[in-house]
């Protein structure tokens, strides 16, 4: 390991740029918003509470939504253990230092890659730099899709084993399962993208040039173990799913985040500040590498056919017909048809890669047509930049950069062409790596903004200090906002508990519920609850009265809104800012006994990550104002009894006359299956990799 660290320490440059993550959060150039802070940060935080305060792994959380299945999500992280180590430090700093993690390990495996393909040592860490400052990968980052990174990270050391492997070249078995494994448990989303050029890479290697179909079935179950070594993961979700909105998405929501048209013109402009979804820029060294591939090659023509079938399955609706290719090959579920941009992206890196290797037997013949080529396109990208400045009045970082970097990855090309001593620097393997991380980290950089930690994690912060001051900090309540007033990481840093939301997955009988309850309509599948219409949350809901009634069923006490209520103006507390604070007059706890036409409300409930306990209940109707879910037991003096969902989504209990304490416990089946079967599966192939049994 020490051996490769020394070899590969040009590798640990790039990860300067993660530097400001120990004190700031990394955002879009152009947005407020980041998944680290709605869904990775509050995981993290609730994954810390529960292991230093309550001594247990949670299966369950109770942070939003009014109470979800933690372990069935696959943002959750608890099944990727590489990132466990993270934990251990303060957040954002630890997620951050698991990306660092994964970046510098990324970088590794597409220099070996290369390596194993006969590649010098300039031309794989050039591969590497590619790989780990890929302006798609970063904007990825910026946008908090912190598991989608860790997944495409341990995408070049799967096709590293399995060059290993189709060479015979003393690969351990089991070694791209391994990989595969790792990548499925990371980031379920791109196992279609990986999975697709993965086994195109097989049948091309080993069928259309090799002939040995039997090898290509043996990789075949390579793939498979990897998938069962993820099984805990996908199986929980797979129940989680079937329950959920996602489930029912249309066509048209299944294709939501395809490639626009006009948004190929990114080809050539780095935007890194809006959507990373519709990132195709793939840096400025290999724009200029890539018109010299044209090569009747058999990795060119295949690295080729590949990079442009992605991008023809990533533009989705814009296609003629695809929606009903999308459903007919079954990837409706994507959602993302854009992702397919990362196939893409990894087979330019092997193609800029060839070009090098190339070049090394015989120097390019940079012909006039070529140069005039070159200096059109600078000329053109730069000029573009200075017109729109002028015409606008703002300097469009993305047009600048694109023409910046441009050039300076042209200009060495050229330099590499004249005669004496500089052509001779520019032809060193430090030149060509420091033009890559040069000319990416400047795209980087542009599409990139750091805001204080202290300030994003206390973001609406005065309106928590109000509210726990009256409650003298029991926050045995819930909150609800039809205008997101109460940011998810600031509730997670607070413990507050929400019935509202930012998820992928919400169960649809919740949505249903909250439909009444909070007067919003749901028009279609959203990830947030109550759904934003335009994406303007303190503007789309103003316009909807909810039912007061219904909200205290699960729990909320307090409404938080960005402008007035309808029909709650009797129920204002106080005004911090633009914040409204209504107090719900009909709330009624998180827990409460019905004995006919009477409600009881109980104090004393006791929590832990997966347990809830009452320790003194009389006769009647126990309701919890947290949704029911398979999987959630309970017991009554020790003894199983039958929970019952109550007012369609909460979980009750019929308790027999007496004082009795009540228990309830989340045993979800399906998780621990899937746990045990995973579990066995990583210590099956461990011993096989310890023993070192090799392909014959």
């Amino acid at each position: 390991m020490n051996k490769t660290f020394f070899r590969y320490w040009i590798l640990a440059f790039p990860l300067l740029g993660l530097f400001p993550g120990l004190w700031g959060v990394f955002f879009p150039a152009q947005s407020s918003y980041s998944d680290l802070l709605i869904t990775h940060l509050p995981n993290a935080l609730w994954i810390q509470n529960s292991l230093s305060k309550m001594g247990e792994i949670p299966l369950w959380s109770r942070l939003i939504l009014s109470g979800y299945p933690f372990s069935a999500n696959p943002l959750a992280g608890i099944f990727y253990f590489p990132s466990w180590w993270g934990l251990f430090f303060p957040q954002p700093a630890g997620l951050y230092g698991v990306i660092a993690f994964h970046l510098f390990v990324s970088g590794i495996g597409m220099a070996k890659l290369l390596e194993e393909k006969h590649m010098p040592a300039g031309v794989a860490i050039f591969g590497g730099l590619a790989f780990e400052t890929m302006p798609r990968l970063w904007a990825h980052f910026l946008a908090g899709h912190m598991t989608l990174v860790f997944a495409m990270c341990w995408v070049p050391w799967l096709f590293w084993a399995t060059e290993r492997w189709i060479k015979k070249k003393g690969v351990r078995i089991g070694l791209p399962a391994m990989f595969w494994g790792l990548i499925t448990l990371a980031d379920l989303r791109v196992v279609l993208p990986i999975g697709v050029v993965w086994g195109g890479y097989l049948l091309f290697r080993m069928v259309i040039l090799e002939k040995r179909w039997k090898d290509v079935l043996l990789l075949g179950f390579e793939g498979m173990a990897g998938l069962i070594l993820s099984t805990a993961v996908w199986l929980p979700l797979s129940e989680y799913a079937r329950l959920s909105t996602r489930s029912g998405m249309s066509g048209a929501e299944n294709l939501v985040f395809s490639l626009p048209l006009e948004h190929l013109w990114g080809l050539f402009i780095p935007d890194l500040g809006g959507s990373p979804e519709w990132v195709i820029y793939p840096g400025a060294m290999l724009l200029v590498l890539l018109p010299f591939s044209m090569r009747k090659h058999p990795d060119s023509l295949f690295w080729w056919f590949v990079s442009l079938l992605a991008i023809f399955l990533s533009l989705g609706e814009a296609l003629p017909g695809g929606g009903w290719l999308y459903r007919l090959l079954g990837l409706g579920l994507l959602r993302v048809p854009a992702r397919m941009l990362f196939v893409t992206q990894f087979a330019w890196i092997m193609l800029g890669a060839l070009v090098l290797f190339w070049w090394m037997e015989r120097p390019p013949q940079v012909t006039r047509l070529v140069r005039l080529m070159g200096i059109g396109m600078v000329a053109f990208l730069l000029l573009l930049a200075l017109g729109v400045t002028i015409i606008t009045g703002n300097v469009s970082r993305p047009l600048w950069v694109g023409g910046l970097v441009f050039f300076l990855a042209y200009a060495w090309m050229m330099f590499r062409q004249i005669s004496g001593k500089l052509a001779g620097f520019f032809s060193t393997p430090v030149a060509l790596w420091g033009m890559v991380v040069l000319c990416n980290g400047l795209v980087i950089a542009s599409g990139a903004k750091v805001l204080p930690v202290k300030e994003i994690l206390n973001q609406n912060a005065e309106v928590v200090h109000w509210m726990l001051t009256q409650e003298q900090k029991t926050q045995n309540f819930r909150t609800y906002s039809p205008s997101y007033s109460l940011p998810q990481q600031t509730a997670a840093v607070y413990g507050i508990e929400m019935a509202d939301g930012v998820d992928p997955l919400i169960l649809a009988s919740y949505q249903q519920f909250m439909e009444k309850a909070t007067g919003v309509p749901s028009r279609g599948y959203s990830v947030t609850l109550p759904p934003f219409e335009t994406g303007e949350p303190f503007l789309d809901n103003r316009m909807y009265e909810p039912n007061l009634h219904l909200l205290a069923l699960v729990g909320v006490k307090y409404l938080l809104a960005e402008f007035d209520l309808k029909g709650a103006e009797a129920y204002l507390q106080t005004r911090i800012g633009e914040t409204r604070i209504y107090q719900n007059p009909y709330y009624r706890g998180m827990a409460w006994l019905e004995r006919e036409d009477t409600i009881i409300p109980i104090s004393e409930i006791r929590y832990t990550a997966n347990t809830i306990e009452i320790p003194h209940v009389e006769q009647g109707r126990l309701v919890l104002a947290e949704i029911n879910y398979p999987g959630w037991k309970v017991l009554i003096d020790g003894e199983p009894g039958e929970i019952i969902t109550a007012y369609g989504i909460l979980r009750s209990v019929l308790i027999p006359p007496g004082f009795h304490q009540i228990r309830l416990e989340f045993h979800p089946r399906v998780v621990y299956w899937g746990v045990i079967v995973s579990v066995i599966s990583w210590g099956v192939l461990g011993i096989l990799l310890l023993r070192q049994k090799r392909i014959a």
